[in-house]
């Protein structure tokens, strides 16, 4: 008696089944692979980051300050600049953060204002000194898309307050990706110095000094 063609339904549950195992057993790896991916992403662009803020101070001589005040003085461990993207724990920008952004601080002054001595002042805190012929700003260091990017998660990159006052304490700058959870440890926002012992499981930090 000759077989009907096709699969018969033992035989069909079958493939079904272990087509099922096998996209559960891929499934995980895919994951990983999109994870491995996204860090690397991150990585890379937080290196970008630290190569421009490293060119930046050879180049005025002077570490980044918050715009409130020289040093880093408007808060040991607040943000001092950010990327576009999410604040930690992903509440938006605001207004008046505006100042403090990437572009502000690594791409070209806009049309009209002071691109050399006066920029430097504004954003290092280089006081009415002439260091014209030595140190002045020679941006932009990063490109305005460069300076807008995200985290692969959406979050903004953070550059961190490194002490409370003036340059002489040698702690490092720290360059800081919220990753997949957004956020970090409230502890490290304020009142002291960033704490890398502090640091949520999802973020990348790179140091500058």
């Amino acid at each position: 008696m000759q077989r009907p063609e096709g699969f018969s339904l033992v035989e069909a549950v079958v493939v079904i089944a272990v087509a099922a195992i096998l996209a559960g057993a891929a499934l995980p790896l895919f994951l990983k692979s999109m994870t491995d991916a996204r860090l690397a992403r991150a990585r890379k662009d937080m290196n970008v980051i630290a190569a421009a803020l490293v060119s930046q101070m050879k180049d005025t001589g002077c570490r980044p300050r918050a715009p409130g005040g020289p040093g880093g003085a408007d808060g040991r461990g607040d943000i001092l600049w950010h990327s576009e993207g999410r604040r930690p724990g992903g509440a938006p920008w605001g207004p008046g953060d505006a100042g403090q952004s990437f572009q502000n601080l690594f791409t070209a002054p806009a049309a009209g204002t002071d691109r050399t001595l006066g920029r430097a002042n504004a954003l290092f805190g280089l006081g009415d000194l002439d260091f014209r012929d030595r140190f002045r700003y020679r941006g932009p260091y990063l490109s305005e898309p460069t300076a807008r990017l995200t985290d692969p998660w959406g979050n903004a990159y953070l550059i961190l307050g490194y002490n409370g006052n003036g340059q002489d304490l040698g702690l490092p700058i720290r360059i800081v990706c919220l990753g997949e959870e957004g956020t970090v440890e409230a502890g490290n926002l304020t009142g002291g110095p960033w704490n890398p012992a502090g640091l949520s499981a999802g973020n990348l930090m790179v140091q500058v000094r």
